[in-house]
């Protein structure tokens, strides 16, 4: 499976977000996406594109799948989990979040469960079942946000900014799920960030983004000092 972007410009009023941005996401071997770009790089613009969210000036975005209407597949095939804990309904239940966002999803409310049934176990989740959203913690609304994707039966998840509001413990134990699910599951995985830490470990391809523009590259695996290197020199931080 691959998603294609080519040329892709959008503008927010005058200012120009993002530029002629192409990018080809091959899913077929890598589990992790990584975009790396500080805040207003253009990377949550890029993210609500890729998930059929925002439309663009100029430029394509296409799938290896037979989808003629992209921002239909993306929506039947893409969930996108927003930076920090907004989306969730935090007067609800973690199970009926998981219910909500699968009926959004238009999903037979058996599936729902069987899915929340593997999910749960999967994320040591077993006791959040009737707690209140707004009663968590922030790692454990993340993991929350989390379960409520995965329940949609979503191939490709996007995470924008996971770690935002996380200790160190937390944002240990989000990698650990993160790269757990990828391992065990078929799902897939775009994360964007500016905290180095957090992405070195988990993902196996790295695009940077710098004033709305694709800048850099690879297709491997990255030690934290080379992308923290690669990120000072696209950035021009000294």
């Amino acid at each position: 499976m691959e998603i294609t972007l080519n040329n892709i410009s959008r503008y927010y009023k005058n200012r120009l977000a993002v530029d002629n941005f192409t990018w080809t996401i091959n899913f077929d071997n890598n589990n992790i996406f990584a975009l790396i770009g500080p805040n207003g790089a253009g990377k949550t613009t890029i993210l609500k594109i890729i998930s059929g969210i925002y439309y663009f000036e100029s430029g394509e975005i296409s799938t290896s799948s037979d989808a003629k209407d992209y921002p239909i597949w993306a929506r039947d095939n893409i969930s996108f989990l927003q930076s920090g804990d907004r989306g969730l309904r935090f007067r609800n239940s973690v199970y009926d979040n998981v219910r909500y966002f699968g009926a959004l999803k238009g999903m037979d409310s058996k599936k729902v469960e069987e899915l929340y049934e593997i999910y749960i176990n999967l994320l040591s989740m077993e006791e959040f079942r009737n707690r209140n959203v707004g009663d968590l913690s922030t790692g454990e609304k993340k993991k929350a946000s989390l379960l409520c994707c995965l329940c949609s039966d979503s191939k490709i998840i996007i995470l924008d900014e996971p770690s935002d509001g996380l200790d160190i413990d937390a944002k240990l134990n989000l990698q650990n799920i993160i790269l757990k699910v990828s391992k065990d599951t078929d799902r897939k995985f775009i994360i964007s960030t500016h905290d180095l830490d957090f992405i070195s470990d988990i993902a196996d391809n790295y695009t940077f983004i710098s004033k709305g523009k694709n800048t850099y590259q690879y297709s491997s695996q990255m030690t934290n000092e080379e992308i923290r290197e690669k990120f000072r020199e696209i950035n021009s931080i000294i």
